[in-house]
């Protein structure tokens, strides 16, 4: 979903998942994903810093190339809300310093990191589908050796 996020695992909370967003040091990202099959959506609900309220909201929908183009493939549309948080950080009490920026510093950077983002969704979807590979893939747990 986003280059900067790195090293998730799952949180306390069955379907929640914890992990670090690099554009901060000791930035804690919390995610979880809500997908609709028969819709064709999946959107994931994150937050720096806690894992109660998920504010941060990417609404993804895959739409049939068909439908829409009269094509073979997929439309991917991606929409972020500016909730009041990203101009103001509910808990800043939960930030790993006080002098770090906030989530809502970078909002206008989104646009360009998105898309650098579509662009790797898109190759490495290209990818899986010319090799024959699963689209999604379960992910790894790590395992104490």
């Amino acid at each position: 979903m986003d280059s900067s996020l790195r090293d998730f695992a799952p949180a306390d909370t069955p379907g929640l998942w914890v992990g670090y967003d690099r554009l901060e040091d000791d930035t804690r990202i919390y995610c979880k994903v809500v997908a609709h099959p028969e819709a064709m959506t999946v959107d994931y609900h994150c937050s720096w810093d806690q894992g109660e309220k998920l504010w941060m909201i990417y609404l993804m929908r895959v739409v049939p190339a068909r439908l829409v183009l009269d094509k073979p493939g997929s439309v991917i549309t991606w929409t972020n809300c500016r909730h009041p948080y990203y101009d103001d950080n509910p808990s800043p009490d939960l930030a790993p310093r006080p002098d770090r920026p906030w989530v809502g510093d970078f909002w206008d950077l989104f646009y360009a990191g998105h898309t650098v983002e579509m662009n790797n969704l898109k190759a490495i979807l290209e990818h899986r589908h010319r090799n024959g590979l699963p689209v999604s893939v379960a992910p790894v747990r790590a395992v104490a050796q």
